[in-house]
């Protein structure tokens, strides 16, 4: 496994793009054998991950979140914000969101 895999749905992108990789890498596939194996991805491109996918990471019980990975998570998806209530009055909040 990859030292730093990632933990949300990206895995699923990540890893075709690491199998085209193989396929590219490896000279001692024949054509048919570099063909089916590119369909393959091909066809998990084209029906995408399914709606309760999980990356295989959160199988491993000794898996932990990193400060690292939070905090990347925290500013890709994260959003400050200021509202004002009434006149001179302003209430401030913090959100995530996702698809």
């Amino acid at each position: 496994m990859d030292k730093f895999p990632l933990v949300t749905v990206k895995y699923f992108d990540y890893n075709l793009i690491k199998k085209a990789y193989l396929i590219l890498e490896d000279g001692s596939l024949d054509k048919i054998t570099r063909n089916k194996l590119k369909q393959e991805i091909y066809d998990s491109l084209l029906k995408g991950p399914d709606t309760d996918y999980l990356s295989p990471v959160w199988d491993n019980p000794h898996f932990l979140i990193s400060k690292p990975w939070v905090t990347g998570f925290w500013e890709a998806e994260g959003s400050y914000y200021i509202v004002k209530k009434e006149y001179g009055r302003f209430c401030h909040g913090f959100g995530i969101t996702q698809k």
